[in-house]
Formats: structure tokens, sequence, C-alpha cells
């Protein structure tokens, strides 16, 4: 079994670890920073999972941190698999059309293998280009699919179809239909690149009016994209099934409106991203269930 690594601050991963070894992050000066550890030793040539979380309560991001611990860890370790509940830069996995532009998440992927990362898992990844992306760079690549994270809590709810707002999400509609013997639809989303956001829902089958919908998807942030859909579509109730949340000041706002209004039953999330506030009818499941599949990647 590997030695379970974190920072000492990383709520997320000390409920996921059992007796982790613990870094601690020293800042100094105005910019600098150091990982540092007493017992640093204990770690050579030993295996590592190093568990982390790219977001604490009073941190939006600490990726940076992250590398240096992982270039630490990897004078002592020879082996490094890296269990992040989020994988951050992962969403740009392809240049805005008609634009040159890096894609972060290959820039990433190479910055972690550089710093002695040789596996990587993670929840619910936005882009399957991420398993390419790490094939050609040598490191083994899992991502842990929706269903296997929300399954427990949704055989219990009752709805009558499952929704993927875009051809994105449509594998997480299909496996949830399997399992859950449910039928499944996929709408299409058109963006506006110029202005950001969702322009328009497509959906062109039956009509789903009067229905209560489960809603999959990988991440919300403003709601946008939730509060189109129900307004294409014209539904009765809606369950959502989101893996991420980095919700913002209106992002709540759309779904309080959508509760007040009775449009939303419920949120299902995963604890990946800490809630910056908490409401009734958001649930939250832990990914700490999912401890033992991790270990047997």
């Amino acid at each position: 079994m590997p030695i379970e690594v974190c920072f000492e601050d990383d709520s997320f991963a000390l409920s996921f670890c059992k007796n982790p070894f613990k870094l601690s992050i020293h800042e100094f000066g105005s910019t600098e920073v150091k990982i540092v550890s007493e017992n640093i030793n204990s770690l050579k040539d030993k295996e590592i999972l190093f568990v982390y979380s790219p977001f604490i309560e009073k941190e939006p991001c600490r990726d940076f941190k992250l590398l240096l611990a992982l270039n630490y860890i990897k004078q002592y370790s020879n082996s490094i698999s890296l269990f992040s509940s989020f994988l951050s830069n992962s969403r740009q996995d392809k240049p805005t059309p008609g634009k040159e532009e890096s894609i972060s998440l290959k820039y990433w992927l190479y910055l972690l293998k550089n710093s002695g990362v040789n596996r990587i898992t993670t929840v619910d990844i936005h882009s399957d280009k991420a398993q390419y992306f790490s094939s050609n760079l040598g490191i083994s690549f899992n991502s842990i699919p929706h269903s296997s994270v929300f399954f427990e809590a949704l055989k219990k709810e009752e709805f009558d179809v499952i929704i993927a707002p875009d051809k994105g999400a449509k594998h997480r509609a299909m496996n949830l239909s399997i399992i859950l013997n449910k039928p499944y639809v996929i709408l299409e989303k058109k963006r506006d690149y110029e202005k950001g956001g969702i322009e328009k829902i497509i959906y062109k089958g039956e009509s789903l009016e009067g229905k209560k919908a489960l809603i999959v998807d990988d991440i919300i942030s403003s709601g946008g994209t939730i509060v189109k859909v129900l307004e294409t579509l014209n539904l009765k109730k809606a369950i959502l099934a989101i893996t991420h949340q980095t919700l913002n000041k209106r992002g709540y706002e759309n779904l309080d409106y959508l509760y007040k209004e009775e449009y939303l039953e419920k949120l299902f999330i995963s604890n990946s991203i800490p809630l910056k506030e908490k409401r009734s009818f958001i649930e939250v499941v832990n990914l700490s269930n999912l401890r033992n599949f991790v270990l047997r990647l």
C-alpha cells in the first residue's frame, strides 16, 4: 500500500486519508513559499499517493505549492501518484475557435510529469483529451466516472428522464441511464464566444413539458446552463447531479431563484471543492467513500 501524503491544512485530503504523512507550507517575505516536514526521510524509496484538493476555504488555488511539494518528495520517493479531487486547468483542452492559444490542460500535465508524478487519478474529468495528453507524457491517467460518485444517492430519487445539457455530458447520462433504467436525452449547447456564456439550448426530440428530470454535468459555476435548460424545455421540476462546483454570487442567486420558484428540487454535488455557502437543497456526496477504489487503481 502506498503512503498517503497531503498538506496539513487540506480538509478534503484529511477526510479522505487514513494516517496521512502531512506536509507544512511555510510562507515568508511577500511571495516566498517553502514546503517542510520533519520526517521526510521516512519516504525514502517508498510509493507515494499524494491526495490533493486545489481549493481550500481561505485560498482559491494553490497549484504552485503542489508543484513545490511534489518536487520536494521526488528527491526521496521512487513512485508518486496524485489523487486530485478536481484536476486544475482541465477545462481548456483546445484553443478557442479561430484563435491561437496555449492549452492549459496539456501544460499542467507536463508540469506534473516534470514534478515526479507518474500516475494521476481524478474525479469526472471535463475532457477525455486528458487521457491522450497524459499518455503522450508517459503518465497513467484514471478518471472516476460521474455515475460512481452519485449512484447510491440517485437510486433513491424519483424522476422521468435524464438530461445531458450538451454532448460533453452524454456519457454521464448514458451511464446513469443504464444503471438506473431511465431514458435519457442529449441537448445541444450553443455558446457565444465573443460575449461569453450560453446563447441558447437546442432540443429536437419529443416534448418534455411537465416532466421531472435529472440533469447531469461535471461542473456548475453561474448556473446559466441550468437556467437555459429549464427555460427551453419547460420542465416541471429538476434534480441536479453535478460533480464539481465553483459557484459564484450569480450561481447562488440562480439556484436560490430556481428553488424558490419550485423548478429545482435538489442539487447533489461532491465535496471535491468546499462550498462557500450552504443551502437546504444542496446535498454533498463525500468522495472518501471512493477511497478503496482509488487505492486499487
